[in-house]
């Protein structure tokens, strides 16, 4: 078991970063794989059970399409089982073997038939007060049913599953430009604290960041003694490396991700805030721009950070010029600084 969870850890550090898209397709295939399983799905959904965030399945999505307008409803153990019954992190096997027509009604006894689906594995996770993700591993008529070994690992896995989807919710939140995007530029170093599990995660780049910051105390070890001071200071605190450089540390909290901090890393004097009202006037990709013009960043070097080409940065220039009436670059980034 601890194997599994060491290889869980190792996907989790080499994906949890990846766009959400590619990101939850990436985990369903890594349980599929670890649990022997011919098909499956995880579904994003948010806390009212009204909209689907996203739906990734192995299988075809027009499956889903027809589960959720034609089945979801006679299924006795959808998501709103779970919940109703508190089943939050704790997997539960469905078998439709030996199941009595009145636990299970025929359509859909007839439905799971029809798709070879005998036995699942059905677990739903608390991804924040905002979302939860439903994901279930299935078997078909030949396979053998789950064990015990099997369910006592999903739940050992389960609090690392969550705190990995709740990681790249965030990740991708400040990503996608909300409010707090205005003030945390795109190279800095971040490391996310889940207060649930009490797991730290960051990049090896960050790590090595952090060992020259403070070499005798580990991420995790300041986060637990040394966070309650730094929020009390405006959230923010200053460490010292060897060579005397001053880096600015900063917390932020996400209202869609509750359970998940982000500690942001500054070299001092670096930081540069940004004129809200003119960001307003551009499109995400063109923010993007705009804050790594103000580090200094050529075109090229703007091209291959977003992974565009040059003559395409020169264009977004183009736009960005004509929405804010600045005609070179330094009076662009005049415009843009605040004060």
């Amino acid at each position: 078991m601890l194997t599994i969870i060491k290889k869980f850890n190792s996907f989790d550090q080499t994906c949890h970063f990846k766009p959400s898209r590619e990101y939850f397709r990436l985990l369903l295939n890594f349980l599929l794989e670890i649990f022997s399983s011919r098909s499956g799905a995880l579904n994003i959904i948010n806390s009212d059970l009204v909209r689907s965030i996203g739906y990734f399945t192995n299988a075809d999505e027009r499956d889903h399409l027809y589960y959720v307008n034609h089945m979801r409803r006679t299924d006795p153990m959808n998501i709103e089982y779970f919940i109703k019954h508190r089943l939050v992190n704790r997997p539960v096997q469905r078998s439709i073997i030996n199941v009595s027509d009145s636990d299970m009604p025929e359509a859909f006894r007839d439905y799971l038939i029809k798709k070879d689906i005998y036995k699942s594995i059905l677990i739903l996770f608390k991804c924040s007060n905002n979302f939860y993700a439903f994901l279930s591993l299935d078997r078909g008529s030949v396979e053998p049913s789950f064990t015990d070994s099997e369910l006592g690992l999903m739940t050992e896995l389960s609090p690392f599953i969550a705190n990995s989807i709740n990681t790249n919710l965030m990740y991708q939140q400040l990503n996608n430009f909300n409010q707090l995007f205005m003030t945390i530029p795109l190279q800095d170093s971040l490391i996310f604290l889940n207060k649930t599990t009490k797991t730290i995660t960051c990049d090896q780049e960050t790590s090595e960041l952090w060992k020259k910051l403070n070499p005798v105390c580990s991420v995790y070890e300041f986060a637990e003694n040394t966070l309650s001071e730094l929020l009390n200071q405006n959230n923010e605190f200053v460490l010292y490396d060897a060579g005397n450089n001053a880096y600015r540390l900063r917390v932020f909290t996400s209202d869609n991700c509750d359970s998940v901090q982000v500690i942001m890393i500054t070299p001092e004097g670096s930081d540069v805030i940004l004129d809200s009202k003119m960001l307003n006037l551009l499109t995400p990709k063109e923010r993007k721009i705009v804050i790594l013009l103000t580090r200094g960043y050529t075109n090229r070097d703007i091209g291959n950070i977003l992974c565009i080409s040059e003559n395409t940065v020169k264009v977004h220039l183009k736009n960005i010029f004509q929405r804010t009436g600045a005609r070179r670059r330094t009076e662009l980034i005049n415009k843009m600084i605040c004060g």
